[in-house]
């Protein structure tokens, strides 16, 4: 499980697995670091796609908000914007899948 690379924003990260007490998903130079309470492939793999998904998010509402402060100058109209939830597809994990 630990040491498959995971891509984000064109770049390879290897993955590094470590139990602690606090859960969490962090960039630290060339890892994308994993703090679990449990060390299971299952645990892993939602804490990795929920960080993803918070990453995406966030890149997203900003991009939203960084239109809306030009529209004014390029005198367009700035529509309210909805992110419609559903899934556009499955992440591809690299690790073989346990259910």
């Amino acid at each position: 499980m630990g040491g498959e690379t995971h891509l984000y924003l064109g770049r390879q990260y290897r993955l590094k697995i470590a139990q602690g007490a606090t859960e969490g998903v962090k960039l630290k130079g060339a890892f994308l670091a994993v703090a679990t309470r449990r060390r299971n492939s299952r645990r892993v793999k939602q804490l990795v796609r929920d960080w993803y998904r918070e990453k995406g998010n966030s890149r997203i509402a900003f991009s939203f908000d960084r239109a809306a402060l030009y529209s004014p100058r390029l005198r367009t109209a700035h529509a309210d914007t909805a992110i419609n939830a559903a899934p556009l597809g499955k992440l591809q994990p690299k690790w073989p899948d346990t259910a």
